[in-house]
């Protein structure tokens, strides 16, 4: 097993949160674009540090998220080979105090292939320190023709949604004072899958959205789909995640007009597990 341990200075940034949503279904044709809100691209966040090895390219980002601190992990793997990969974290004070420990996995890590982990441990901390531990896959990855970055920028899009009085959004009427509203969703466009096995594959993923001043607005809770049959068509998709509901209905979405914080955002994608079931 080959580890790599990397400290990474993370410096703390005082962000302000915007409402949070939780929509857990894809969205049905009630939709609708925002086109002047669509058409500026906004780079990925610049990170705060960014670590080569001869096997991985790791970066990283710390921001602030509902009163405790977050770091965005990106690793991408620079060689041709597939690995299992373990991370070890910990969360450290000023002092080099270890506030708490954090683990995840990853089976089959495919060869010249990224992902994202979202590294959430409800505290305030310092710095963050993570070990890197890899060990050969052999098996068949179902991930490798997924890319996390997806096709184009993000971009708003208004949905038909329930949205209740603490700003969660569903697509049913989940509690009594869910109301049927116009609602904010982050967009970005995604390619999909093609894949063969012997039966079908579960999988696991989870998103989050940065507006133009580099907010985190809301991290989803984890997606799962199941029972995606083999050999897919290529289709052309979105990765989707809530921003906020509004006060319109729907015959009165035209008025919705986006405040300027929502005019560029940023959809990060974290895929935890593709596979078969």
């Amino acid at each position: 097993m080959k580890k790599l341990i990397i400290t990474l200075l993370l410096l703390a940034a005082m962000l302000f949160t915007a409402c949070e949503s939780s929509p857990s279904l894809t969205p049905d044709a009630s939709a609708s674009l925002l086109p002047s809100t669509s058409a500026t691209a906004q780079p990925s966040p610049t990170p705060d540090a960014v670590v080569t090895t001869d096997i991985f390219e790791i970066s990283h980002k710390k921001y602030e998220y509902q009163g405790s601190n977050l770091t965005v992990l990106n690793i991408k793997n620079v060689t041709d080979n597939d690995y299992n990969v373990t991370l070890t974290a910990k969360y450290l004070d000023a002092n080099g105090n270890t506030l708490k420990t954090d683990k995840k996995t990853f089976e089959g890590f495919p060869g010249k292939w990224e992902n994202n982990f979202f590294f959430m441990p409800e505290i305030k901390y310092e710095s963050f320190e993570v070990e890197v531990s890899t060990t050969p896959f052999s098996g068949k990855t179902y991930v490798r023709g997924y890319d996390i970055n997806g096709t184009g920028p993000a971009y708003i899009k208004l949905i038909q949604a329930y949205s209740d009085s603490e700003c969660n959004l569903y697509l049913w009427q989940a509690t009594p004072d869910c109301k049927l509203m116009t609602c904010v969703f982050a967009a970005k466009p995604m390619i999909g899958l093609v894949f063969e096995c012997e039966g079908t594959l579960g999988a696991k993923s989870q998103s989050l959205v940065i507006d133009a001043n580099g907010v985190i607005l809301n991290v989803s809770k984890v997606v799962y789909e199941g029972n995606m049959t083999s050999n897919l068509i290529p289709y052309e998709g979105e990765s989707l995640i809530g921003i906020c509901g509004t006060q319109y209905t729907w015959a009165q979405r035209d008025k919705y007009v986006a405040p300027d914080n929502l005019k560029s955002l940023t959809v990060i994608d974290s895929v935890l597990w593709v596979g078969e079931e």
